[in-house]
């Protein structure tokens, strides 16, 4: 008798052989996200312990934080604890903290949940004692799924695709003016009100001056100059501003009133430049009650009478650290608002037409001078 012995034919086998495959092509990506997770999770877990060795150390050292040169060593860390699984083995201390923190006083940090301690870098300088140090944006390894594993001064962890490492600096006084040295980062626009005509509802943020003045009372014909400034060139620089100067050159006045102008902190900075007009901003709130679209209390304020140069030159002493606060936020959130209002009431008052940003004279655009003590 003969025996049939059937087995695979090549067909089958081949079938198998590509579902094996797509299997594979589906399940791996899967395997290594959660490989990566896991590493995330222990990367996190050192960084935590890393933090909790610098409360430490400042607790017994009279909050001081230690010296960039040895703070590796002065810190007493399992060597374990220094190795990001990511980065691997052959990488002896895969994290690098700012050199700003070189021996300041860790009340310094404030807040603390907005300070980087610790984060993923890519330093070179890893061997012995040595310290990984951050001097700037550089240093930081976004290596864990295009973010870096980042722990705070107050000790808590996350991941982030932005860490804001502070940088040491000789002293900056820096200008910026629309056109001057490359800078493009003013905008500006003025708000009109007159229930005679179409001012409410007209944007003004391409022409090459700036209404302001506040007249006619039964006319409602009142105006504001809107600017913005962007600081992102500045973020991680700023440790103290000591003084920051708006300067606004007027090319026209009307008018013999004493008046007085304030700059004013915007509250709302959702306005976008080349859209905004008086009654898309007006609408739910009175910007001249101050509190709402604008802060009530002026970072500046200047007198003017008719004798007055048009030259006008804010200082923002009351508040010189705003430009601080808006400098070192994320550049997605860095308004750097300001809003010109005269304060003498309707009926009152010059008319001032101001050159913005977009004057063809470049030296008379507006100008935010700022001197500050950096990391």
């Amino acid at each position: 008798m003969k025996t049939n012995q059937k087995g695979f034919t090549l067909i089958e086998l081949l079938v198998v052989i590509a579902i094996i495959a797509i299997l594979a092509a589906i399940l791996f990506p899967v395997f290594a996200r959660a490989r990566e997770k896991a590493r995330q999770t222990t990367c996190s877990s050192n960084q935590r312990q890393i933090v909790a060795s610098v409360q430490m150390y400042v607790q017994d050292h009279e909050e001081a934080l230690p010296s960039s040169a040895n703070i590796w060593s002065d810190l007493k860390l399992d060597p374990g604890v220094l190795i990001c699984p990511t980065k691997g083995k052959n990488t002896p201390n895969g994290y690098v903290i700012p050199v700003a923190y070189d021996g300041v006083s860790y009340a310094r940090l404030d807040p603390p949940t907005d300070f980087a301690m610790v984060c993923d870098g890519n330093s070179s300088n890893v061997t012995g004692n040595s310290p990984n140090l951050a001097f700037g944006q550089t240093e930081v390894d976004y290596r864990h799924s295009n973010k870096a594993i980042v722990a705070y001064a107050d000790g808590h962890v996350g991941a982030s695709d932005w860490v804001l490492i502070p940088r040491l600096s000789s002293s900056v006084t820096v200008s910026l003016q629309q056109g001057v040295n490359g800078y493009t980062g003013t905008q500006d626009t003025f708000i009109g009100g007159d229930n005679r005509a179409a001012i409410p509802n007209t944007n003004y943020a391409s022409n090459t001056t700036l209404g302001l003045f506040n007249r006619e009372t039964s006319l409602n014909n009142d105006s504001r100059c809107v600017l913005r400034f962007d600081l992102t060139s500045l973020t991680g620089c700023i440790k103290q501003v000591t003084s920051a100067t708006l300067t606004l050159t007027g090319i026209y006045q009307y008018g013999s009133v004493p008046d007085t102008f304030t700059v004013n902190k915007v509250t709302n900075s959702d306005w976008k430049v080349g859209e905004v007009t008086w009654n898309s901003r007006k609408t739910g709130t009175s910007w001249g009650a101050g509190g709402g679209e604008y802060a009530s209390t002026p970072l500046a304020s200047l007198a003017y009478t008719s004798s007055s140069t048009t030259t006008l030159a804010f200082a923002l002493t009351a508040n010189p650290n705003i430009v601080r606060d808006w400098a070192n936020s994320t550049p997605s959130a860095n308004s750097g608002i300001f809003v010109l209002d005269p304060t003498s009431g309707q009926g009152n008052g010059v008319f001032i037409s101001i050159a913005s940003s977009e004057a063809a004279t470049v030296s008379s655009r507006p100008k935010l001078d700022i001197t500050y003590v950096p990391w």
